[in-house]
């Protein structure tokens, strides 16, 4: 049998905290409802690493060199 995770919360997380990481917020919120829990554990290696990528080349743009 198979377990569904409930994406809103994360959803709600991502619309009012994430406006500084454009890229992981529209993958978040691009997401269905309920999630596969499975499916969920691989996305948020994805999830983890593209906000690893935004917060680094934020880094980078406030330290003026991107």
């Amino acid at each position: 049998m198979k377990k569904y995770l409930d994406s809103k919360p994360l959803k709600a997380f991502a619309r009012t905290e994430l406006n500084e990481c454009p890229i992981l917020q529209h993958l978040l919120l691009a997401e269905p409802d309920h999630i596969e829990a499975e499916e969920c554990l691989v996305k948020m290696g994805v999830w983890l690493r593209v906000l690893d990528e935004e917060v680094r080349q934020s880094k980078l743009r406030r330290a003026g060199r991107l």
